[in-house]
């Protein structure tokens, strides 16, 4: 393998291919090199090493799709290390082309590689269908190493390599300029095999550069080595940033689930722990106490003005103010206590019970809360709530966490009934009375069916000079020869869901009764009928009504519904919209109750309503009270000004009369007039009255 005498030859193109004894082609260049053998040995055990390595990272983590044949250009690489120097056992036949079968092999790898490591697929879609073709020709040119000469073989792989190594640097630069710094690797591996390629490509193709051939190839050799080990180094960063990426998307969703967990537990407006998170809590304190021989206290703390609140004034006012309650409530119980929100208006608070002065001290507290429930709300306008109170105890009242609550519950559901603001422990007699409510809506069920509730009927009549109005409708249950307070059945018929057949059938019947006593000549302008919230809520509400009205011959001005503010101000979109549907069908409304609750003069400008009834409770202190007259001017001038009829409900005393007829209130009703009345009473009553305006206008005549 002697070298030309000139420095440099000048190139020509080779006529016939060169044989292995051609100066152009060396038999050294094919099969044996003065390659020594300390170099061949540690450039061997470096590639086995890269290519071992390389199996098992992807056997342990198996992230990166390009590991496996970075392992196998390493390989392929040390076989064509090992056909170049004759190391390949077998016969001549064979050794002879595993050099440049090795090669392509080697160059296909490589290739494959690095369209799996830029992701030339997604990421560079014009580049990749020219990498795809080529890949191709080099797995052509390996099947084709075995089927031709040496030389052929090598003819064909010199450009292709090149090629291999020009598009793996055309490519990692592509992605460079998109971001992926870690192709930088594949980049520096690719400008390395290009510049070893070059010089071997040209003696492959039939040109001969100074020095020897074998010492291009040998540069080459170690070229392809540091190639694949830079190639490796690209491939640990990407892996490692693939992995640093994926633990940051891992904590990120594990930050996102632990916030939506924390969400999920907390209430949005208080940041109190939700009725999930407080029983899974409440059941933990139990187990302490009963394991420390302790005694807990289920607090139940209802807000009995926060629903008119809330829809009676700005949502985020309202919100606002229920977290300063909320507020309040964390920084008056102790700091091991627990507290939640119970429902829209409700919280529940869990206490422990200390020895001394026994449930005096826990009614003390309960007491001090309900000050500071009640403190103006400075972020809801100023306006004060009220609330009320039921207590229960473990393990005196029940060990079980269910049946507390429920006793808890029992324990408030009768302060309120009380309405007196109080705080009540529960006693085995409120259990009792549970049993009594249970049996007393069995009793009213069954008088429904049988038909043994009866209609009573009020008058409404002009404060001027006593004209007949209108008439209320108020539904009696007599039962066993004594009639049952309204107030106790009512509110049986609203727990148990009675509260509907009730109230469907007391329209049903005032229609039927009116129209009854129209067609008798007896003329009643129209009579008004009381419309719970669960009735009104009903979504057959309207279709109630229609029912009633068609099943009568009453004409439809005639019929009045009376709800309160407090069903108003509950949804007041809702209410408008029903209100307006019945207005419609040429049913009127009025609000019963009026001033009761939070009183609003936007929501009245709101409602299709044609009347507003003023509480008794305003008339109290007429005429004696000069603030009591002041309050009830106020109200009856709102109602006039928004072209309301104003309606005043129990009237009294003469001077009471007097003060709203010189006010200007259309009418009124009270025991002045009549009280309530049976319909054969009523029916007299409006005769007696007819035959009284006859002879008062005859006299005045």
């Amino acid at each position: 393998m002697g070298l030309p005498h000139e420095r440099h030859r000048k190139r020509a193109r080779a006529g016939p291919l060169p044989s292995p004894g051609d100066p152009l082609m060396p038999e050294g260049l094919i099969l044996g090199t003065p390659y020594p053998d300390p170099v061949a040995g540690v450039h061997v055990g470096f590639l086995l090493a890269i290519g071992v390595l390389g199996l098992a990272i992807y056997a342990r983590y198996r992230d990166e799709p390009s590991m496996p044949w970075l392992a196998l250009s390493a390989l392929l690489s040390l076989l064509w290390l090992l056909a170049w120097r004759g190391q390949i056992p077998g016969p001549a036949k064979l050794t002879a082309p595993a050099m440049p079968l090795f090669g392509a092999l080697f160059s296909a790898t490589v290739l494959r590689y690095g369209r799996l490591s830029l992701d030339s697929r997604r990421r560079l879609p014009a580049l990749d269908p020219g990498l795809r073709v080529l890949n191709g020709l080099l797995l052509l040119a390996a099947g084709a190493a075995l089927l031709l000469p040496a030389a052929w073989s090598l003819r064909l792989l010199g450009p292709l390599a090149a090629a291999t190594a020009l598009g793996l640097l055309i490519g990692s630069w592509q992605r460079l300029r998109q971001g992926q710094w870690t192709a930088i690797g594949i980049l520096a591996g690719a400008l390395l095999l290009l510049a070893a390629l070059a010089p071997n490509t040209l003696l492959w193709v039939g040109y001969s550069l100074p020095p020897t051939p074998a010492f291009w190839m040998n540069v080459f050799q170690v070229a392809s080595g540091l190639a694949v080990t830079l190639f490796s180094l690209g491939t640990i960063a990407s892996l490692h940033r693939l992995r640093e990426d994926r633990m940051s998307e891992l904590k990120l969703a594990l930050d996102g689930q632990r916030v939506a967990l924390s969400k999920a537990s907390i209430d949005d407006v208080t940041r109190l722990p939700d009725r999930k998170l407080f029983r899974e809590l409440l059941r933990k304190r139990v187990q302490d106490a009963h394991e420390q021989q302790q005694r807990l206290a289920v607090v139940s703390i209802s807000l009995s003005s926060y629903r008119t609140l809330r829809h009676g004034i700005d949502g985020n006012a309202a919100d606002a103010g229920l977290a300063e309650i909320a507020l309040r409530l964390r920084q008056s119980v102790g700091s091991g206590d627990l507290l939640t929100r119970m429902g829209s208006d409700g919280f529940i608070w869990i206490t422990q019970v200390h020895p001394s002065g026994e449930l005096l001290d826990l009614q003390g507290r309960c007491l001090g809360l309900r000050r500071d429930i009640g403190a103006p709300l400075a972020n809801a306008g100023g306006v004060m709530v009220s609330c009320d109170i039921g207590v229960s105890i473990y393990p005196d009242h029940g060990g079980d966490i269910d049946l507390l609550l429920r006793r808890s519950d029992e324990a408030l559901y009768r302060t309120e009934q009380a309405g007196l603001g109080e705080v009540m422990v529960f006693r085995p007699e409120l259990q009792q009375q549970s049993h009594q409510h249970l049996r007393l809506a069995k009793q009213l069920r069954q008088a429904l069916i049988r038909n043994e509730l009866v209609l009573h009927y009020q008058p409404l009549v002009g404060l001027e000079n006593g004209e007949l109005r209108g008439a209320e409708a108020l539904i009696r249950w007599p039962r066993d020869g004594v009639m049952v307070p309204p107030g106790e059945f009512i509110p049986v018929a609203e727990s148990s869901g009675l509260i509907i057949q009730l109230g469907e059938w007391v329209m049903q019947q005032a229609c039927r009764q009116i129209a009854d006593w129209q067609s008798r000549g007896l003329d009643l302008p129209y009579v008004a009928v009381n419309v719970s919230a669960h009735q009104f809520r009903h979504p057959d509400f309207v279709r109630h009504v229609e029912k009633a009205l068609i099943a009568s011959p009453l004409s439809r001005d005639r019929l009045m519904l009376e709800i309160t503010e407090n069903i108003v101000l509950d949804d007041i979109d809702r209410t408008s919209a029903l209100l307006q549907q019945l207005l419609m069908r040429g049913v009127s409304a009025a609000v019963d109750d009026f001033g009761v609750g939070y009183s609003s003069l936007n929501y009245l400008r709101k409602l299709p309503v044609q009347a507003i009834k003023i509480d008794r409770s305003f008339l109290q202190g007429i005429p004696q009270e000069q603030e009591a007259m002041s309050v009830m001017s106020t109200i009856i001038t709102l109602g006039h000004d928004l072209g309301l009829r104003v309606v005043a409900e129990g009237i009294e005393t003469v001077e009471q009369q007097l003060f709203l007829s010189r006010k200007g209130v259309n009418c009124g009703q009270g025991w002045l007039f009549s009280k309530a009345m049976s319909a054969a009473d009523f029916e007299a009553w409006m005769l007696k009255n007819q035959e009284r305006l006859a002879r008062t206008q005859a006299l005045a005549s």
